[in-house]
């Protein structure tokens, strides 16, 4: 019983055990709807997560879902335990990422979930409803909105592979990009250095301007970009068709 205890000795402030040993012992703990347990749990899935520990992610966000936490919380782990079920494989997983964004009602978050849900559907080659999610998370945002930059690239990325035109959203961003650069100024992620390399290329810009802003994205990239080496690949074609690989 963590009341024996004391939550705030275990963790103290600053927290004064390990976080994923502080989860340990609330995973046994009963529920009572505390908030500082449910951030805990958090933390320590995300820490999971980010080590690819998914099915220790998917149990402690379990836990935290059922302590349980504030509404405006709930919808958030509920889609990041969907995602957590996802990585590891459950066959059920888009339906339960599905059904878990349908409870988010942030313009934000709910961009982010379906972002989540994109790369999902992309990585099981289900390519026509990845790019129907991006779509959904375009509507979702504000053409100011600093998440677009994120979006484009995955936009991209996804209709390269599924042979489909982007969301019109993330086409008009692209050709604004190609206007900026060629008045000197490149975006600030390099993924979308790396797309607009291969966009230049096809509109016809100088190659030596394709190629310097080419490697400028594989200085700034690193090998997983999150698309199998794909968005690695826009500034390597766009490279080898100016023929300097």
């Amino acid at each position: 019983d963590r009341g024996a205890v004391g939550l705030e000795q275990l963790c103290g402030p600053p927290m004064g055990a390990a976080v994923e040993n502080v989860a340990a012992h609330l995973m046994a703990c009963r529920p009572d709807g505390d908030q500082h347990v449910v951030d805990v749990l958090k933390t320590a899935a995300d820490r999971a997560s980010a080590q690819g520990e998914h099915d220790a992610a998917r149990r402690l966000l379990d836990r935290a879902l059922a302590e349980p936490p504030p509404p405006e919380l709930h919808s958030q782990l509920a889609v990041e335990r969907a995602l957590a079920e996802a990585a590891v494989g459950a066959p059920t997983a888009v339906v339960h990422v599905r059904h878990a964004i349908e409870s988010v009602t942030e313009p934000g978050r709910r961009a982010d979930a379906l972002q989540s849900l994109a790369r999902l559907l992309f990585v099981r080659s289900e390519f026509a409803a990845a790019t129907a999610a991006c779509d959904q998370a375009w509507a979702e945002l504000e053409a100011a909105d600093p998440r677009t930059e994120a979006l484009l690239v995955d936009s991209l990325a996804i209709a390269s592979v599924g042979a489909a035109a982007p969301p019109a959203a993330a086409t008009q961003r692209l050709q604004t990009m190609l206007a900026e650069a060629a008045a000197g100024r490149l975006p600030s992620q390099p993924g979308l250095i790396a797309q607009l390399a291969g966009a230049m290329l096809t509109a016809g810009r100088p190659l030596p301007e394709v190629v310097a802003t080419a490697r400028t994205a594989l200085a700034a990239l690193t090998v997983d970009d999150g698309f199998y080496g794909l968005i690695n690949g826009f500034a390597v074609v766009a490279l080898i068709a100016a023929g300097v690989l």
